[in-house]
């Protein structure tokens, strides 16, 4: 009884040996095909893949009569109101509108409205020096 116990114990020793060398064999592997992958993006960067063409959000100037889509007249980044004859962008898929300098940050990151999600096909404004 004794001997199968001992045999037993060694048997479950080594399928747990083999275990632990299989998932560190699997982290290792895992750890170079990272690696490999970051090179090889550093050093050749694809270029941004084609999609439709990115066309500048129009700036409007606000107004107590402005009618942008949603209730309050606030933006949806920084929280702030807008204030009358201050310029506001308006995405035209949804009509949002926003803060010119906090869309453009916010443009810069994502493709999409902060407020709603929908998909915008929109170019930043670079700044120039």
């Amino acid at each position: 009884m004794l001997t199968i116990l001992a045999a037993l114990f060694v048997i479950l020793a080594g399928l747990f040996v083999a275990l632990l060398f299989a998932l560190l064999l699997n982290v290792v592997i895992h750890f170079l095909f990272c690696a490999a992958a970051r090179r090889r993006l550093f050093r050749h960067p694809h270029p941004a893949p084609a999609g439709p063409e990115k066309q500048m959000a129009p700036t409007l100037v606000f107004s107590p009569g402005t009618r942008l889509a949603g209730a309050e007249a606030d933006c949806a980044i920084c929280l702030a109101e807008f204030v009358d004859g201050e310029p506001v962008r308006v995405l035209a898929p949804c009509n949002h509108g926003f803060h010119v300098r906090c869309i453009e940050r916010w443009l810069a990151a994502r493709s999409s409205c902060p407020t709603c999600r929908a998909r915008c096909h929109v170019a930043p404004v670079v700044a120039e020096p």
